[in-house]
This record gives C-alpha cells, sequence and structure tokens, in this order.
C-alpha cells in the first residue's frame, strides 16, 4: 500500500471575540481583570481520516486524540477499534489495533489519555488498560483500577508522570427501586501508573442519571443535558467538580484538601431551545439506526430541568486548569475559564461550542468537531494566542 496522506480541510469559521470581565477567585484571593487569549481561525492540523489510494477513509468514531512531544498525532476510532498514527505534518504512518483480544487490539475501544508520551487506551469489555508507546508500540496492559471497595473507574484523567485520579461506577446496592432521576455518591481516588490506589479523595456527587426498573432488572443512562462530575489532574494538584455550581475542589497529590475555587454565575434553567440544541449535536455524524434509537429514547426518559455550572475540566502543558462555562442555546461559541495552579484566574478565551477540546498544549489547543454538511468528524489542532 502506498502512503496515505492527510486531507486537509479548511475552517471557514470565524472565532467570536469578547471584552475581558473580572474573574474570580478561591476563597481569600483578591479579584483580577483576566487576560483574553485566542486560537488562530484557521487550524495547524485538520484530520478527518485516512487517505488511500483514490478516497478518503474517514473516521467512524473519534474517542479521543493526542499530540506527542515531537508534534506527531495519534487519534483514536472506536468504530474501527484502531489507533491512527500521523506524523507532525499530517502523514500517515500507521495503524494499530482491530477488533479482537490479541495484545494490541481491542474489544471496546471506548477512551483513550496521554500521560506524558504514553497512550493509555482503555477497553471496556476487556476490563482494561493498554499502554502504546508514541511509535504504536504495546507497552503493557493492566487491569482497570478500582476502588478500595472494588468498585471500578468510570471516568478517569492522567498527568505527565501517569498519575491518575478516577471516580467508580455506582455500587448495585444503591440503585434505586423505581424509574427516577437520581445522583448518586461514589468514590474517587488517585493511583499510580499501574493502577495501584496511592490516595483516596473522598466520596461525591457522580454523573445524573436516568435510572429504569424492569422485570429485568435496573438500567440506567447519562441524564441528557444532567450534571456530569469532572475530574483533572496536573503535576502537582488534583481536581474534582460536580458542576452543582461553580465550585472545584483542589487537592494536593497526597490526597490532602487544599481549597475550593469558585466563581459567581447564574443557573440557568433548561429551555428547549437548549433540548433541542442537544437532540441536534447528539445526532450529528450519528448513522441513521442509531438516530432513531436516540429518538426512542428521549420519549422514555427526563432532560435537566437546570444546565450544570460547566462542562469541562482539563489541565494545560503549564499545569494551568481549564474550565469550560455552561454553553446557552443562543451562542455559536462559549467561554473557558483559565486559573493558574495556585487557583488565580489567568485568562479567558472563546471556542466553538461544537469543538470537543482533547489536549492544550504551550501553543496549540487539539480538539474534535463533525461538519454539519457531511457528518464527518474531524481533529484540529488550533494555534493558541497566550496574552501576555
Amino acid at each position: 500500500m502506498r502512503p496515505r496522506t492527510l486531507l486537509a480541510l479548511a475552517v471557514t469559521a470565524a472565532f467570536a471575540a469578547c471584552d475581558s470581565s473580572p474573574g474570580s477567585r478561591p476563597e481569600g484571593l483578591a479579584a483580577v481583570n483576566s487576560a483574553k487569549w485566542t486560537v488562530d481561525a484557521s487550524p495547524l492540523r485538520s484530520i478527518s481520516g485516512t487517505f488511500g489510494v483514490d478516497s478518503l477513509t474517514p473516521f467512524g468514531d473519534v474517542v479521543g486524540a493526542a499530540r506527542f512531544s515531537d508534534g506527531g498525532f495519534a487519534i483514536a476510532d472506536g468504530h474501527t477499534l484502531t489507533l491512527e498514527f500521523f506524523s507532525r505534518r499530517g502523514d500517515y504512518l500507521r495503524t494499530v489495533g482491530g477488533k479482537g483480544i490479541g495484545a494490541s487490539q481491542f474489544a471496546r475501544l471506548t477512551d483513550v489519555l496521554r500521560c506524558g508520551d504514553s497512550l493509555y487506551v482503555r477497553d471496556l469489555e476487556l476490563r482494561q488498560y493498554k499502554v502504546f508507546s508514541s511509535d504504536g508500540t504495546m507497552a503493557r496492559r493492566f487491569a482497570l483500577p478500582l476502588d478500595s471497595s472494588g468498585l471500578e473507574a468510570v471516568s478517569s484523567a492522567c498527568n505527565a508522570n501517569a498519575t491518575f485520579i478516577h471516580y467508580a461506577r455506582e455500587s448495585n446496592e444503591d440503585l434505586p427501586l423505581n424509574s427516577q432521576v437520581r445522583r448518586l455518591i461514589v468514590p474517587f481516588w488517585l493511583s499510580g501508573p499501574t493502577g495501584s490506589r496511592q490516595a483516596n479523595l473522598g466520596s461525591h456527587h457522580g454523573l445524573e442519571r436516568w435510572f429504569v426498573r424492569t422485570a429485568g432488572g435496573v438500567g440506567f443512562t447519562t441524564l441528557p443535558l444532567g450534571k456530569v462530575s469532572l475530574v483533572a489532574i496536573g503535576n502537582s494538584r488534583a481536581y474534582i467538580g460536580t458542576a452543582d455550581s461553580f465550585a472545584i475542589d483542589v487537592y494536593a497529590l497526597n490526597g490532602n484538601h487544599t481549597g475550593v475555587i469558585r466563581k459567581a454565575v447564574n443557573t440557568h434553567a433548561t429551555t428547549p431551545a437548549d433540548i433541542e440544541r442537544y437532540k441536534l449535536r447528539d445526532t450529528t455524524g450519528v448513522p441513521a439506526d442509531r438516530i432513531e434509537y436516540k429518538k426512542r429514547e428521549w420519549q422514555t426518559m427526563e432532560f435537566s430541568r437546570t444546565l450544570p455550572a460547566y462542562t469541562a475540566l482539563i489541565v494545560d502543558s503549564a499545569d494551568n486548569l481549564w474550565v469550560r462555562e455552561q454553553p446557552l442555546a443562543t451562542g455559536e461559541f462559549v467561554e473557558w475559564v483559565i486559573f493558574s495552579p495556585s487557583g488565580t484566574e489567568l485568562a479567558h478565551i472563546d471556542l466553538p461550542q461544537s469543538f470537543h477540546v482533547y489536549e492544550i498544549g504551550s501553543d496549540y489547543v487539539l480538539g474534535g468537531t463533525v461538519d454539519p454538511v457531511t457528518g464527518i468528524q474531524i481533529v484540529r489542532s488550533l494555534a493558541l494566542n497566550r496574552a501576555p
């Protein structure tokens, strides 16, 4: 097979600008006027699949992407169960994985984390992480981390040293007896590169769920537009956010609670426009049979009555915490607020609502979006301009 090259797609959307506004801060810190950071409208790289002899093979289901220290990229496709590797210039290099139970194969690839220059790929069906180097070589694998009571991690984040923060799925003993909206308390903890527990971070709310009781037992799904607990971790601090209000708990990596980052924001009731935007976003680029399934599901459950205070946490390469505020149906862009490791508000930035951020470097933001016309999933690297 001859080498495949990256298909570049032009970005036509302009990025909106807004004035700097007074920032908020952890308790005890003085208010500051944060700087305005921006990203360039034209992407540094735009990857929508692999390009064969005469046609593009688009991604089926992008579940994560990473950029290595040499500038190369890896993109995880949950549909093909593969890791696709590209050079820093966007040239296709190799495909790793595929369906199976072999050392480098996957049964159900659900997400990928970059910890330093290693990829930790979760195989949910095999209940394990597989660790790959930046050239696609599999180094090792280990079982999904468990908390002290034996509950399996359902959401995780890692830092460059492969220290992880996790929280667990709900215990079967706590599941409700009737169909209803519930948000159960679950354990949070830190672990090392092989999943061994290092520190407990207490119990907090997990995901807001819609539980359904049937003759076969209890089924549940994440509540549409509901509150999702979020975790992030840097080189010196770990973060837990439940999104009930703009409050984020901060922990040292020995497990000690060191403070709370707070910001005064209004709580927004969910509107019909919010629901319609959610439905559009949830079905763009999705196969027709899956869309019909989602439509039937929407008819059997409630939507959250109030929106979360924020919807993403991520730590950048400089150890700053980025917080994605709750986007509203009336805007195409959403504001992210950036805090230093000490909790001081540094800056804010506007990014498109449809841009899902995977990682943030010193001079780039890597994320994914879906072409609204073709439904093709695209991974883009955008130049980041930090104000002095």
